[in-house]
Protein backbone atom coordinates (compact mmCIF):
# COMPACT_ATOMS: atom_id res chain seq x y z
CA UNK A 1 0.00 0.00 0.00
CA UNK A 2 1.53 3.44 -1.10
CA UNK A 3 4.88 4.27 -1.88
CA UNK A 4 6.32 1.64 -4.49
CA UNK A 5 10.13 2.56 -4.28
CA UNK A 6 11.90 1.80 -1.29
CA UNK A 7 15.04 3.81 -2.06
CA UNK A 8 17.16 1.18 -2.27
CA UNK A 9 20.24 3.01 -3.19
CA UNK A 10 19.65 5.67 0.00
CA UNK A 11 20.52 4.95 3.24
CA UNK A 12 18.72 6.38 6.37
CA UNK A 13 21.99 8.77 7.10
CA UNK A 14 21.03 10.02 3.22
CA UNK A 15 17.19 10.08 4.28
CA UNK A 16 18.00 12.38 7.27
CA UNK A 17 20.33 14.63 5.15
CA UNK A 18 17.97 15.31 2.15
CA UNK A 19 15.26 16.05 4.84
CA UNK A 20 17.07 18.55 6.83
CA UNK A 21 17.70 19.91 3.28
CA UNK A 22 14.39 20.49 2.90
CA UNK A 23 14.00 22.22 6.03
CA UNK A 24 16.61 24.37 5.38
CA UNK A 25 15.55 25.25 1.99
CA UNK A 26 11.85 25.78 3.81
CA UNK A 27 13.22 28.04 6.50
CA UNK A 28 14.57 30.64 4.25
CA UNK A 29 11.79 31.18 2.20
CA UNK A 30 10.19 31.80 5.48
CA UNK A 31 12.66 33.65 6.59
CA UNK A 32 12.50 35.77 3.50
CA UNK A 33 8.68 36.49 4.05
CA UNK A 34 6.75 33.66 1.67
CA UNK A 35 4.27 31.48 3.33
CA UNK A 36 5.58 27.75 2.97
CA UNK A 37 3.00 24.68 2.47
CA UNK A 38 4.10 21.28 2.36
CA UNK A 39 1.53 18.75 1.84
CA UNK A 40 1.90 15.65 3.84
CA UNK A 41 1.45 12.06 2.84
CA UNK A 42 -2.35 11.09 2.19
CA UNK A 43 -3.53 7.31 1.86
CA UNK A 44 -2.92 6.48 -1.53
CA UNK A 45 -2.13 2.80 -3.00
CA UNK A 46 -2.55 0.61 -5.77
CA UNK A 47 -6.14 -0.18 -4.06
CA UNK A 48 -6.90 3.36 -5.60
CA UNK A 49 -6.12 2.60 -9.14
CA UNK A 50 -9.14 2.65 -11.33
CA UNK A 51 -7.85 -0.48 -13.25
CA UNK A 52 -7.69 -2.43 -9.79
CA UNK A 53 -11.86 -1.90 -9.36
CA UNK A 54 -12.53 -4.19 -12.14
CA UNK A 55 -11.92 -7.37 -13.93
CA UNK A 56 -13.89 -7.75 -17.18
CA UNK A 57 -17.12 -6.08 -17.25
CA UNK A 58 -17.07 -7.09 -12.98
CA UNK A 59 -16.95 -4.14 -10.33
CA UNK A 60 -14.44 -5.46 -7.47
CA UNK A 61 -15.76 -4.75 -4.28
CA UNK A 62 -13.41 -1.51 -3.12
CA UNK A 63 -12.99 -1.59 1.08
CA UNK A 64 -12.38 1.49 2.39
CA UNK A 65 -8.47 2.62 3.65
CA UNK A 66 -7.85 2.96 7.75
CA UNK A 67 -6.17 6.26 8.07
CA UNK A 68 -4.33 5.06 11.02
CA UNK A 69 -3.06 2.19 9.20
CA UNK A 70 -1.57 3.83 6.45
CA UNK A 71 0.00 6.41 8.77
CA UNK A 72 1.38 3.99 10.45
CA UNK A 73 2.57 1.94 7.83
CA UNK A 74 4.57 5.27 6.27
CA UNK A 75 5.19 6.45 9.84
CA UNK A 76 9.21 7.01 9.11
CA UNK A 77 8.51 9.21 6.36
CA UNK A 78 5.38 10.85 7.57
CA UNK A 79 7.21 11.96 11.10
CA UNK A 80 9.97 12.92 9.11
CA UNK A 81 8.34 15.43 6.68
CA UNK A 82 5.84 16.73 9.34
CA UNK A 83 8.72 17.32 11.73
CA UNK A 84 10.72 19.39 9.10
CA UNK A 85 7.78 21.22 8.40
CA UNK A 86 6.47 22.36 11.70
CA UNK A 87 10.53 22.68 12.52
CA UNK A 88 10.44 25.35 9.78
CA UNK A 89 7.52 26.81 10.11
CA UNK A 90 5.79 25.79 7.36
CA UNK A 91 1.84 25.09 7.11
CA UNK A 92 0.99 21.20 6.50
CA UNK A 93 -1.99 20.95 4.40
CA UNK A 94 -2.73 17.17 5.03
CA UNK A 95 -5.30 15.50 2.48
CA UNK A 96 -6.76 13.40 4.43
CA UNK A 97 -8.59 15.61 6.47
CA UNK A 98 -10.98 16.28 2.97
CA UNK A 99 -10.46 12.89 1.58
CA UNK A 100 -11.18 10.76 5.43
CA UNK A 101 -13.97 10.48 7.61
CA UNK A 102 -12.12 10.48 10.59
CA UNK A 103 -10.19 6.53 10.14
CA UNK A 104 -12.16 6.02 7.03
CA UNK A 105 -10.62 6.82 3.58
CA UNK A 106 -13.14 5.92 0.84
CA UNK A 107 -11.50 4.62 -2.31
CA UNK A 108 -14.68 5.28 -4.23
CA UNK A 109 -16.65 8.73 -3.76
CA UNK A 110 -19.79 7.80 -1.43
CA UNK A 111 -21.76 10.14 -2.95
CA UNK A 112 -20.57 10.13 -6.78
CA UNK A 113 -19.51 6.31 -6.17
CA UNK A 114 -16.91 7.14 -8.83
CA UNK A 115 -12.72 6.43 -7.85
CA UNK A 116 -11.47 9.21 -5.75
CA UNK A 117 -8.05 8.93 -7.56
CA UNK A 118 -7.30 8.73 -11.08
CA UNK A 119 -3.61 6.48 -10.63
CA UNK A 120 -2.72 4.78 -7.64
CA UNK A 121 -1.97 8.68 -6.36
CA UNK A 122 -3.17 11.53 -7.91
CA UNK A 123 -6.43 12.96 -7.53
CA UNK A 124 -9.36 12.86 -9.93
CA UNK A 125 -9.85 16.69 -10.85
CA UNK A 126 -13.84 16.32 -10.14
CA UNK A 127 -13.00 15.14 -6.58
CA UNK A 128 -10.04 17.57 -6.01
CA UNK A 129 -12.26 20.55 -7.18
CA UNK A 130 -15.33 19.57 -5.03
CA UNK A 131 -13.60 18.10 -1.83
CA UNK A 132 -10.35 19.20 -1.58
CA UNK A 133 -11.31 22.29 0.03
CA UNK A 134 -8.09 21.71 2.69
CA UNK A 135 -6.17 23.99 -0.37
CA UNK A 136 -8.57 26.86 -0.08
CA UNK A 137 -6.49 27.77 2.86
CA UNK A 138 -3.50 28.19 -0.16
CA UNK A 139 -5.47 30.92 -2.38
CA UNK A 140 -6.79 32.67 0.79
CA UNK A 141 -3.27 33.60 1.76
CA UNK A 142 -1.79 34.24 -2.01
CA UNK A 143 -5.04 36.62 -2.03
CA UNK A 144 -4.03 38.20 0.96
CA UNK A 145 0.01 38.74 -0.01
CA UNK A 146 0.12 42.46 -1.00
Amino acid sequence: MGYQDGCENQSEADRLALVKQLENEIKAFVASGIKVFVATTNPEGEMFHPTKMLSGSTVLPTPPVSLAAFRQQHKVMVDLIEDATKAANATIIDFADNQCFQDVCEVVSMKEGEPVLKDSDHFRPYYARNYITVLDQVVAAAIAEP
